[in-house]
């Protein structure tokens, strides 16, 4: 078996590198020791992404529901407030028409809907101011 040298010259950085290398099958060895590292370089990276994706996909579902808690308290107590007293304002509709918006949108549940639909059937008196 002869062996063949092969000056082997890589541009890596603006700096032009030399190396002898002793045979073909050493330049084969050298490419898919790079092709590992360069795969598994990617698969680490992709993973890292997808944590960081996965992390943020699961603090929106806890902001979404921490949201929905709170719409869900004030759309029941400003609704609960109107048909006690038997009657809503102007502002009253605006209100609750923008919560209930809101909280169906994260996907407020039916009771939500019944004290919605309950105080926008109410009649409809000026604000007293006091």
């Amino acid at each position: 078996m002869t062996t063949t040298i092969v000056y082997h010259t890589a541009y890596l950085g603006g700096i032009f590198y030399g190396k002898k290398v002793r045979s073909i099958a050493h330049i084969i060895q050298q490419i898919l020791d790079w092709s590992v590292i360069t795969a598994l370089t990617s698969l680490f990276s992709a993973g890292g992404v997808g944590g960081l994706l996965w992390r943020q996909l699961t603090h929106n579902r806890r902001q979404d529901k921490a949201l929905l808690a709170l719409l869900h308290f004030r759309l029941y107590a400003n609704a609960e407030d109107a048909i006690k007293r038997g009657y809503t304002t102007v502002a009253d509709i605006e209100d609750l028409e923008n919560l209930y918006a809101a909280y169906k949108s994260l996907g407020g549940n039916g009771t939500g809907e019944k004290l919605y639909k309950d105080s926008m059937s109410l009649p409809v008196r000026k604000e007293h101011k006091a």
